[in-house]
């Protein structure tokens, strides 16, 4: 695994969660240096001051509940977080509201440590002006981050992409100035807390419940790409892993359904690959919500009778993407819904399972036909500098397209010598990864890679045939190509027929016999050559 060398760490251990103040004069500075108004300056202190006089112990502050430690601003609304209940004292919510500042300035200079539900839960929070303010390289750190894991493809350059997001976080959370400092463990803990954010004290007082689930998947996204930026950065020393444990949709919402379609899916899991499986589970929703909206009065699947599954498969056809309903599923998946319904239904019937139709439904007759997709060829001399450069790759998430391996075979042939060659294909034979020419072949062989467009005379070859006395090339027996590498191939031609191919042990040297020179398209196509007769004696083992 290729990757930068991993930075210094910090000798800073982390800070206490509780924390200390700073001197006031410190703050006093800071806030006198900003390119603020008098006005606001003077609202600045005030709000420090207030704080301080309030919660003269940071861990006076660090032991209430959530709800408090965050604060309200008044009688305002936010579209992303819950406002206060009846009873909420509004003069501490404008205190703590204002002190998020001065808690920033304490977290950036190590004097307090946040938590994760104070940094999950707040709403409005601009450490980066912060950190700007007092000289950190925070800014400028972060975004080489961003720009390196762009330009290696893991995410597009959006405005979306908020890497900030987890990189701030994880600073404040350590109370460690210094970006370098922040280890894999550390990432794995905000991603861990993440993922149980349900189970945070007082989460569900900040946030509704019912736009969690959704803040949760975004939050985790951005955990798992600042992990991925911090460790191409060569700040952390290993990848984070991506999670796969998402709980499953029920395949239907009716229980005696459901059971007989999970006894399905465990038994065959046995046997099928994950990929197959997901397939598989697709296509056993898709039944189960149809059963739902179009079926409701059917409890269990030995109700089901033809008709029911006839006009399935007809609704397949206008089924629309889960994710995207604009879109309409592809024809492939529409084949596999059903496919998959058939051999569900054959398979508990012939089992002789409970709650199930007591014979198939559908057949074979009932299965749409998929369309067979051929890969586009590339040929070698393009396929080759691409994989040279996959292997060249330094992230190995990337360098892993390069493991499987690539199958090579010839272009296909032009029309005109479809039309006119008769010549069936040839086996390969040993000393040559090529099949034998067909007398002038459509693709160049790899020993010589001389084009194969042979015209009738071979202008320019000055090797004498050893059986006709000509200027007519050999072809060599061991890849079947032009033995002379002065030959010079212009005009497409079409070969005569030949005979069917020999194994390798029968073909004759090129000395013996010569191979009958093409003919050019358009000319008459002479007869097959004659082959010398095999002398009489025992088969070569």
């Amino acid at each position: 695994m290729t990757t930068s060398a991993p930075q210094a760490r910090s000798s800073r251990s982390p800070s206490p969660l509780a924390g200390c103040h700073c001197p006031g004069a410190e703050y006093a500075a800071l806030i006198r240096g900003q390119p603020l108004s008098a006005e606001w300056r003077k609202k600045h202190l005030n709000f420090h001051r207030r704080f301080v006089r309030t919660y003269p112990e940071l861990a006076a502050w660090s032991g209430l509940p959530l709800r408090e430690r965050l604060g309200w601003r008044g009688p305002e609304a936010q579209d992303q977080r819950r406002g206060p209940d009846d009873g909420f004292d509004p003069t501490a919510g404008w205190i703590t509201f204002n002190a998020r500042h001065y808690l920033t300035y304490l977290a950036l200079t190590g004097r307090l440590r946040l938590d994760w539900a104070w940094l999950l839960g707040i709403g409005v929070l601009k450490p980066w002006l912060v950190a700007d303010q007092i000289g950190l390289p925070l800014s400028i750190q972060a975004a080489s981050l961003r720009e390196r894991l762009i330009a290696l493809g893991h995410v597009r350059d959006e405005e979306s992409f908020r890497l900030s997001w987890a990189l701030i976080r994880l600073v404040l959370h350590r109370g460690d100035p210094d970006l370098t400092a922040i280890t894999a463990d550390d990432v794995e803990e905000m991603r861990q807390v993440i993922k149980h954010i349900d189970q945070v004290p007082g989460i569900g007082e900040v946030i509704d419940p019912a736009r969690l689930p959704g803040m949760k998947a975004a939050w985790g996204t951005n955990a798992y790409r600042a992990g991925l930026a911090l460790f191409h950065g060569g700040i952390t020393d290993r990848l984070p892993l991506p999670y796969r444990g998402l709980p499953r949709p029920p395949l239907s919402s009716k229980p005696r359904i459901a059971a007989v379609m999970d006894r399905f899916v465990a038994e065959r899991a046995l046997v099928l690959r994950p990929d197959t499986m997901s397939s598989l589970r697709g296509g056993l929703r898709r039944f189960g919500l149809w059963l739902d909206t179009e079926r409701p009065h059917i409890d269990s699947l030995a109700q089901l009778t033809r008709a029911d599954l006839v006009d399935f498969m007809e609704s397949v056809h206008q089924m629309r993407k889960i994710k995207h309903p604009g879109q309409t599923i592809s024809p492939a998946f529409r084949a596999g819904i059903i496919s998959t319904i058939a051999v569900f239904v054959r398979y508990a019937a012939l089992f002789e399972w409970d709650d199930v139709p007591a014979r198939p439904l559908i057949t074979h007759a009932d299965m749409p036909r998929r369309i067979q997709r051929v890969p586009r060829f590339i040929p070698g001399h393009q396929l080759d500098p691409v994989m040279e450069r996959i292997r060249a790759l330094e992230c190995p998430l990337q360098r892993c397209a390069a493991d499987r391996p690539v199958e090579r075979r010839p272009p296909p042939r032009s029309a005109s010598s479809r039309s006119t060659a008769s010549t069936p294909t040839p086996t390969a034979r040993p000393g040559c990864a090529w099949p034998p020419a067909r007398r002038c072949g459509n693709a160049p062989c790899p020993c010589t890679k001389r084009p194969h467009s042979p015209s009738a005379t071979w202008p320019g070859c000055a090797k004498p045939s050893p059986t006709r006395g000509s200027s007519t090339p050999t072809w060599d027996a061991r890849c079947a190509t032009c033995s002379c590498a002065t030959a010079s191939w212009p005009t497409p031609t079409a070969c005569s027929p030949a005979r069917s191919p020999r194994s390798a042990r029968n073909w004759r040297s090129s000395t013996a016999t010569a191979s009958p020179p093409c003919t050019p398209i358009g000319s008459a196509i002479p007869s097959a050559p004659s082959w010398p007769k095999k002398a009489p004696g025992r088969r070569p083992s």
